[in-house]
């Protein structure tokens, strides 16, 4: 198939997809989901629109019964990884931002990470989406829209307190979770200042003591937070979290780079609050 051709093959697919999902063609839909796998895996497929479109087709039939019935969890997990494996390694060339915002592929990503079916559960397929969004997150208009999708609220419930275990396997998933919070913790500040997530950041910096890239994380968010005269406000309602910052300062006295963003953050606050 030449470009032109292509083209118009991934068009017919986006519209053969939607209306899959519309209820259509459903016992064709397997089918479907199981070719646009195999073009995915085509080497000469250079042109990011063009995968962009075939991943945002695939999601949404994964989440088909039709399409998926009969296959077992392990493939449809499988199925998701090496989509989220594919966006990862594009989403790491900041050329390809605006496109994924463009090829609607962050909507349908952060319904990966909010969904409680079992083929989305895994911790591996979570850190790669996580990452994906950390890594588009730096541009601006993809800021907004994961703001406005829920993506901070869905970014915390995976640091929610009540599943964390404080065992090291959890750690790859906090860093990425962390990071993503950091690029929207400027402009998307005010919904980072709920009880419930503020406590999550304190808990994070009290159950990984020793690690200091994850610790380092939440000390930049909590940097750029209390920036703000509000957040310097809800972290003073309680005591917990300055004394959580002030305990960690003094576990860590060998990293300087994660010792001055503390001290930056005790800074700010004393200056912003009685």
């Amino acid at each position: 198939l030449d470009k032109e051709d292509f083209a118009q093959l991934c068009d017919r697919i986006l519209t053969l997809t939607k209306e899959m999902k519309a209820g259509q063609h459903v016992d064709s839909s397997a089918q479907l989901l199981r070719e646009i796998m195999g073009l995915m895996d085509v080497k000469d497929l250079k042109e990011s629109k063009y995968l962009f479109k075939l991943a945002r087709c695939a999601l949404a039939l994964l989440s088909v019964d039709a399409a998926t019935a009969g296959v077992p969890i392990s493939g449809v997990q499988a199925a998701y990884q090496n989509i989220a494996q594919v966006l990862f390694k594009y989403s790491q060339k900041e050329g390809n931002d605006a496109e994924f915002l463009s090829a609607k592929l962050i909507e349908p990503l952060i319904e990966v990470l909010e969904s409680t079916s079992d083929s989305c559960s895994s911790t591996d397929l979570r850190v790669y989406i996580v990452g994906i969004l950390k890594n588009v997150s730096n541009d601006s208009a993809n800021q907004k829209l994961l703001a406005q999708r829920g993506a901070v609220t869905a970014l915390f419930k995976l640091m929610d307190g009540k599943i964390l275990t404080g065992t090291p396997k959890e750690v790859p998933l906090l860093i990425q979770v962390t990071a993503s919070l950091r690029n929207l913790a400027s402009n998307q500040y005010k919904q980072f200042l709920t009880e419930d997530h503020l406590n999550a950041l304190t808990n994070v910096m009290a159950t990984y003591a020793g690690h200091v890239e994850l610790l380092t994380n939440v000390a930049r968010i909590l940097a750029k937070l209390t920036l703000h005269d509000k957040a310097a406000e809800a972290l003073a309602r309680s005591d917990v979290h300055l004394r959580q910052i002030v305990q960690t300062v003094r576990s860590n006295m060998d990293s300087l780079a994660l010792c001055l963003r503390l001290l930056f953050v005790l800074g700010n606050l004393t200056e912003r609050s009685d």
